[in-house]
């Protein structure tokens, strides 16, 4: 399981996205599977988690695209000011 953050400093770091007590993402992963999809992707310096059904008749289909404006890597929820 993916450690989901460090502290530097006086800030806290983010390195992925929490699915259930098994299983993590990376910040930038995508997980496909039993219908679903799921990603962990951050966009300026908010980290974002998305989870959804796919596959089925009126859903999305079970393929990702990049995300405008993303980036990986980690990110810290100091305040860039």
């Amino acid at each position: 399981m993916l450690e989901q953050y460090f502290c530097h400093g006086d800030a806290p770091i983010l390195l992925g996205c929490y699915i259930n007590d098994d299983e993590d993402l990376a910040i930038g992963e995508d997980k496909i599977g039993d219908h679903m999809v799921y990603r962990c992707f951050k966009l300026g310096i908010a980290v974002i988690y998305e989870e959804y059904v796919c596959g089925y008749p009126g859903a999305n289909p079970c393929t990702t695209e990049p995300v405008v404006g993303s980036s990986t890597g980690p990110a810290s929820l100091k305040d860039p000011r």
